[in-house]
């Protein structure tokens, strides 16, 4: 099985580690290909509250905003709640990044 994928599709953290390339293979371009993984849906949950947690906005707004998070708010409604508490707009599309796409 082949998986293909940026940094969005792999997950966040994902280290590899290649051998040495030459000078020429990094001007061409490298292709690595994955065999023999699992992939599993990165738990974005986790993922909100860390970007939650490193912003700097007010606490109060962290926490009513993870209470949404709890609440099973997701996509579009979770935005929109992120919105109405007034979190910059960076902070909503940090967070719109590692929604699961439906």
């Amino acid at each position: 099985e082949e998986v293909s994928g940026d940094g969005f599709t792999l997950g966040a953290g994902t280290l590899v580690h290649l051998e040495e390339l030459s000078r020429q293979e990094l001007i061409d371009g490298v292709q690595l290909v994955l065999r023999g993984t699992e992939h599993s849906p990165a738990d974005w949950r986790a993922e909100v509250h860390a970007i939650l947690d490193a912003a700097r906005v007010e606490y109060l707004a962290k926490d009513l905003a993870w209470d949404a998070v709890q609440r099973g708010l997701s996509g579009t409604a979770l935005l929109g709640e992120l919105e109405a508490l007034g979190l910059p707009e960076t902070l909503r599309a940090a967070v719109a990044e590692v929604l699961p796409h439906s």
